[in-house]
């Protein structure tokens, strides 16, 4: 019995870590995050006021929607980024006006300076660049002696200012459109470990049998 315990410990360990692995990389559509960067730490958020149209980053407080945001696929590895506060009409873009390197709310559209790339770092935290003005540019946060709170595009390099984190805040918040589910539906990590229990006994199973005979 112990024999079997430990197999069992051993087809599992790697099993998780591989699941693990890969949904720590990807954000969810119809989650709702709050953003934040390493350089500033996660008690400063993204935020876009109700009457304004360019983010800053604000103290994070609970229950706030113009702190939330949400990841929707436009294909290719890119998403549009949606602010909660500001509805699916409002994207994150990058205000062309010949410096290109400044955050607005603009009308959404099919735009590549609405088109974000999320590409991992590790440690949880991701850059953030468009298809208009690709990899050599990425989501930093101006180092202005000031507040130090204003977002721009700037040269991609190893800066905790382009270093971003998503959160959820200890919730996930469902967008309107996904109804709740009646049952809960058992995780990849419990499937797999009944697939793993279902093996094993068959083995038992077998063994018991041979000793039978």
């Amino acid at each position: 019995m112990k024999s079997i315990q430990l197999l069992r410990s051993w087809l599992i360990a790697p099993l998780l870590f591989v699941i693990c692995s890969s949904t720590a990389q990807d954000v969810q559509e119809g989650v709702f995050y709050k953003i934040s960067c390493h350089w500033q730490g996660q008690s400063n958020v993204l935020d876009v006021p109700a009457e304004a149209t360019k983010p800053v980053l604000k103290t994070s407080t609970k229950g706030t929607p113009s702190q939330r945001w949400k990841f929707q696929s436009v294909g290719n590895g890119y998403y549009r980024i949606i602010n909660k506060l500001h509805g699916d009409g409002k994207s994150l873009d990058i205000v062309n006006d010949g410096t290109n390197n400044k955050l607005q709310l603009a009308q959404t559209g099919q735009y590549t300076g609405q088109f974000w790339k999320i590409t991992p770092l590790g440690n949880g935290y991701f850059r953030m660049t468009t298809a208009w003005l690709g990899d050599g540019k990425s989501l930093d946060i101006l180092n202005d002696g000031k507040q130090n709170n204003k977002p721009r595009m700037a040269d991609t390099g190893n800066y905790t200012g382009q270093f971003w984190m998503f959160s959820t805040s200890g919730g996930v918040e469902q967008t309107a459109q996904k109804a709740a589910p009646q049952k809960a539906e058992l995780t990849k990590e419990e499937k797999m470990a009944q697939d793993v229990d279902k093996v094993l006994n068959d083995i038992g199973n077998a063994l018991k049998k041979k000793k039978k005979n």
